[in-house]
């Protein structure tokens, strides 16, 4: 009798992790704004995340690999440049300020997906006349994020959605070649319902229990 049990482990195992991938909570719009521009031999990075009922935004501009995209995109002239990007992980806090904003700790990752482009700017432009090139390409993103303040977690999950990037290089002094990009998106932020999947792990976990004891009788 008790060679039931095993199998009878796997089906539960097989239904928690099949119930527990569908409890998911109703996914909620969102919308944000990765900027980064460049600042001496360094560059300001600013995420603004905005949900329905909150919004957060953090900055760093003191550690050039802190939200800054790899390998960036300070590139020369008439080099390549790609728009598929990656923050890495991040670890800021958001300061509570307008615009809904809230105080918060926010970690997590952003991954955009979008063309390879070859910056192509003119070398010789009339005097004091700037010479530039301005980029607007389409997008999509994806990342997983938890926005926590204290014991309270606002958020915790995945990040879906598509937008635009634009950049701006040119040539007039004094700003530097390569002078902003910014990724602007929307999208669809969804994090799992944890009392639905306990309920299910409950329920399931009662069934295989009431099978072994049935097995055993």
């Amino acid at each position: 009798m008790q060679r039931r049990w095993p199998g009878t482990m796997a089906l539960a195992a097989c239904l928690i992790a099949g119930l527990a991938t569908s409890a998911l909570a109703d996914p909620v719009s969102i919308s944000g704004v990765y900027s980064t521009q460049p600042f001496g031999a360094i560059s300001t990075n600013q995420l603004t995340l905005t949900f329905p009922d909150f919004a957060v935004s953090i900055f760093d501009n003191d550690r050039p690999s802190a939200l800054l995209l790899v390998p960036g995109f300070d590139v020369n002239n008439n080099s390549p440049l790609p728009f598929t990007q990656s923050t890495g992980d991040f670890a800021l806090h958001s300061t509570a300020s307008i615009d809904n904003i809230i105080d918060a700790d926010v970690t997590g990752h952003i991954a955009f997906f979008g063309p390879t482009v070859t910056v192509s700017v003119p070398n010789e432009c009339p005097p004091f006349i700037s010479c530039n090139q301005n980029f607007s390409e389409p997008i999509t993103m994806s990342g997983f994020v938890t926005i926590q303040q204290g014991s309270h977690i606002y958020f915790r999950g995945s990040l879906k959605g598509s937008g635009t990037v634009t950049a701006q290089y040119g040539t007039f002094p004094p700003s530097q070649f390569w002078q902003g990009t910014d990724y602007t998106f929307t999208g669809l932020a969804q994090t799992p319902e944890p009392a639905s999947i306990v309920l299910l792990g409950t329920g399931v976990a009662w069934l295989a229990g009431r099978r072994r004891r049935l097995a055993r009788a």
